[in-house]
């Protein structure tokens, strides 16, 4: 997934992106810059899973509070 956000946070820094749906919930948070001794791509990748069943959702809760 990647975020397109409104000026000047196009990248959706801070914002917090969870995937409800299937065994478990994964929720993973845009960040500036990188981790510690590497990079960080603006760009986040959750597992779904070949056999998920049920109906999945993903919410994006922005910086902001929207």
């Amino acid at each position: 997934m990647r975020l397109k956000g409104a000026a000047p946070d196009t990248q959706g820094i801070g914002a917090r992106i969870t995937l409800r749906g299937g065994p478990v919930v994964q929720s993973q948070e845009m960040i500036s810059g990188g981790r510690y001794l590497s990079g960080d791509a603006a760009m986040r990748v959750f597992a779904a899973g070949t056999g998920a069943a049920g109906p999945m959702s993903l919410e994006v809760g922005w910086r902001d509070g929207t």
